[in-house]
């Protein structure tokens, strides 16, 4: 019944345009002279280019729908490739960490005691988080004199850093006569190393900061106003 209908769908306009063509032919001759055979060769060639040409139409029409088909297929399936790699993507950097970083800075607490606080920056956690601090000011001090490794640095094992959290990470021993301190500091976390330049200056009883953080790239530059800077209005780290 399916493809009864589905002949009727495709070949009434061809056997209406053989109709009409040999009914126009037909009024044309002389009844005498127009014959059954006549008819039937009249009928036949128009039927059969009528339907071929209807034929073309529907085998367009349906290689259209089709393309027009594949291409919403294709459409969707690069969204849903998309939609999964973006998943993916937030997988991966919710397990390793993705591009976030931390910072140390100067800070000071209730006590008004002076420390180094680790801030994190980014959307994911930072894990297996261990942060080593270089006191140059310490190592250049003794340069050329054999050091031991505890003299001048410090090694910290934090774990897990979330993002926005900020925690102290130990405290800093100034003496009244120090006007400057200068440390590098190296990160290591699941999702690689990267290190920091932070310097301190005491202007007008104010301590002051500028620091930098490197990984291929400057992640973060954060320099106070009234950092010292050179002529070309330069930080010398």
């Amino acid at each position: 019944m399916k493809t009864f209908k589905q002949l009727i769908i495709e070949f009434w306009l061809p056997f209406s345009v053989a109709f009409i063509w040999t009914f126009i032919n037909f009024y044309n001759e002389h009844y005498s002279t127009l014959s059954f055979i006549k008819i039937i060769n009249i009928f036949g060639p128009s039927f059969f280019l009528a339907s071929w040409l209807s034929g073309q139409y529907f085998r367009v029409t349906r290689q259209a729908k089709v393309e027009s088909n594949f291409e919403k297929i294709e459409s969707r399936a690069n969204k849903i490739l998309t939609s999964l790699e973006q998943r993916t993507a937030a997988i991966f950097n919710q397990i390793s960490g993705g591009n976030s970083f931390c910072f140390a800075s100067f800070s000071k607490n209730y006590l008004d005691e002076n420390y180094l606080s680790i801030s994190h920056q980014g959307s994911y956690p930072l894990y297996d988080l261990t942060i080593r601090v270089v006191d140059l000011d310490k190592f250049n001090l003794h340069s050329g004199n054999p050091l031991q490794a505890q003299d001048f640095e410090q090694t910290f094992s934090v774990g897990t850093l979330l993002p926005n959290q900020i925690n102290n990470l130990c405290k800093l021993t100034i003496s009244e006569q120090e006007t400057s301190k200068n440390f590098n500091i190296f990160f290591s976390a699941r999702n690689g190393m990267f290190h920091e330049q932070l310097r301190l200056k005491k202007i007008n009883h104010e301590w002051v900061s500028a620091l930098k953080v490197d990984r291929d790239k400057t992640l973060l530059e954060a320099v106070s106003d009234k950092y010292p800077r050179n002529d070309d209005g330069q930080v010398e780290w």
